[in-house]
């Protein structure tokens, strides 16, 4: 099984084909996920200021899906997910400093 196959299994739950679109919002979401995770863990810690930063890149991580349904247009096929890992490191970083 080739890791398109493993991710269309995962997204749908049978072997089925699964569109380009539907890949990029399914990574887009584990880094959503990971963004709430990590806000929970630095309120756990108890560091309320940096528990602002994956609330904000939650935030920041939505506006290229909302740019494109609400104007209509193409962004390029990376720019989607490139944006959640751009945002990514840097909050993992202080949060687990």
């Amino acid at each position: 099984m080739t890791g398109r196959q493993l991710l269309c299994v995962l997204m749908n739950g049978k072997m089925s084909r699964c569109t380009t679109r539907k890949r990029k919002i399914f990574i887009v979401l584990f880094y959503l996920i990971n963004f709430i995770a990590l806000n929970i863990q630095a309120i756990l810690v108890g560091d309320f200021t940096r528990s602002l930063w994956p609330g904000n890149s939650i935030v920041l991580a939505r506006i290229p899906f909302a740019i494109e349904r609400k104007d209509t247009v193409f962004l390029l096929p990376g720019l989607k997910m490139m944006d959640p890992f751009a945002l990514f490191l840097p909050v993992t970083g202080r949060i687990m400093r």
